[in-house]
C-alpha cells in the first residue's frame, strides 16, 4: 500500500473531527473467552486459522474497515510523550514530518530489545483528546462531587504527567534480506516531543478481535495502559485482563454493544519494567495496552474503565501506574518499504 502523509490527509480534521466510521454490519459480541481471537496459535472455529475466524466474525470486509489482527510476530513500538512547550495539541502533529517517526522508533526498537527491526509495517500517530491517570478501585463514600476538603485515603497519588501524543510503529521482528526497518531518514526525536518525557514500550499483539477504521484518518480510539501488580505472574496477565474486561462489559453493556474491534498488546519480557523520566525520576512501564474502536465514539469508555477498576477485587492492577488515553488516530504511513 502506498505511503500516505498524515500532514496532507489530516490537516483539517483536527479542527473538525472526521466523520465517524459507521457501518450497519453485524454487532460484535464481546465475550472474550468465547469469541475473541487469540493470536497465540488458537482458533475458535475448528478447521480455520485465527485470521479466517476473524474474517468470518467480521462478515464481508468493506473498504472502510480492516482487521485489527496484525501480522504474526510483528513488534510494535509505542512512544507516549508530552508535547514541547509552546505547542498546542492541534499544532503538535504538524511540528515535524511524520516520515521521521519510523526511523526514530527503529532506534528505540534497538535500544529496548537489543535487536535490529525488520521491515516497517505501519506507522500511526495518535493525538490525545482526553485522559485519566490512576483511579479509584472503589467509589468514595457519600455524594460524588469534587467539593471535598480531603480526598479519600484509598486514592493514591499518581506518578504520571500529562500525555499528548502516542506514536505507534510496527516492524517485522526479523530482518529479511537486509531490509532493516527505519532506514532512509535520520533517527531524530520528533520535534513535537518534550525531551525526557518519553514512555517507550516494545509490545506484541496477544489478542485481537473485529475490525478498525481504514483509512486511519481521525477516528476515535481508547487506549488503556495497564500496570499489573506483582501478585500477578507474567503468564497470567492476559487472563486477568480477560476476567476484568468481561465483568466491566457486563456492568456497562452500552460500551460492549457498540464495540467494533479491540486488541491487547503485551510488553516484551526482555524490556526493562522501568524507565527514566524527567517528570517522575523513574516510571513503571505498563504490562498491557488494550485498544478499543467503537462505531459511535468512545464517550462511554470512562464508565467502562471505572467498572474495570471496580471489578478488580483481587488487586490485580497497580492503579497509580495505570492510565487511559482517548485519542484521534491518523495513518502516518502504512505498508512501509
Amino acid at each position: 500500500m502506498e505511503r500516505r502523509d498524515v500532514v496532507k490527509r489530516a490537516a483539517g480534521n483536527l479542527l473538525g473531527r472526521a466523520a465517524q466510521w459507521v457501518t450497519d454490519r453485524r454487532r460484535f459480541l464481546t465475550g472474550v473467552g468465547k469469541y475473541g481471537v487469540l493470536l497465540m496459535g488458537a482458533a475458535y472455529i475448528p478447521g480455520r486459522s485465527a485470521l479466517e475466524t476473524a474474517y468470518a466474525q467480521a462478515g464481508t470486509q468493506d473498504s472502510d474497515e480492516m482487521l485489527v489482527e496484525q501480522k504474526k510476530g510483528a513488534v510494535r513500538i509505542m512512544g507516549v510523550v508530552q508535547r514541547r512547550p509552546g505547542l498546542t495539541r492541534t499544532e503538535a502533529p504538524f511540528a515535524d514530518s511524520p516520515h521521521i517517526v519510523p526511523a526514530y522508533y527503529a532506534l528505540v526498537y534497538r535500544q529496548l530489545t537489543k535487536k535490529a527491526p525488520g521491515r516497517e509495517l505501519a506507522s500511526v500517530q495518535n493525538v490525545v483528546t482526553d485522559c485519566a491517570f490512576g483511579g479509584d478501585r472503589s467509589l468514595p463514600p457519600g455524594p460524588e462531587n469534587l467539593h471535598i476538603v480531603q480526598p479519600p485515603g484509598q486514592m493514591p497519588c499518581t506518578m504520571l504527567s500529562n500525555r499528548d501524543m502516542v506514536s505507534e510503529v510496527s516492524f517485522e521482528s526479523v530482518v529479511v534480506q537486509g531490509r532493516e526497518g527505519g532506514r532512509g531518514w535520520a533517527p531524530n526525536l520528533p520535534r513535537w516531543v518534550e525531551p525526557g518525557t518519553e514512555l517507550n514500550l516494545a509490545v506484541q499483539q496477544v489478542l485481537a478481535h473485529g475490525t478498525r477504521p481504514s483509512p486511519i484518518a481521525g477516528g476515535q480510539k481508547a487506549m488503556y495502559f495497564l500496570k499489573m501488580s506483582r501478585s500477578v505472574a507474567a503468564a497470567d496477565r492476559l487472563k486477568a485482563w480477560q476476567m476484568l474486561h468481561a465483568k466491566a462489559v457486563e456492568a456497562v453493556p452500552v460500551f460492549g454493544d457498540g464495540l467494533q474491534g479491540f486488541e491487547v498488546l503485551q510488553r516484551l519480557p526482555e524490556v526493562a519494567p522501568r524507565q527514566a523520566n524527567k517528570c517522575a525520576g523513574e516510571i513503571a512501564l505498563p504490562d498491557l495496552v488494550a485498544c478499543f474502536w467503537r462505531k459511535d465514539g468512545v464517550k462511554s469508555f470512562s464508565d467502562y474503565a471505572r467498572a474495570f477498576r471496580q471489578a478488580d477485587k483481587q488487586n490485580a492492577l497497580d492503579l497509580p501506574a495505570s492510565f487511559f488515553l482517548l485519542v484521534e488516530e491518523y495513518d502516518a504511513a502504512f505498508g512501509g518499504t
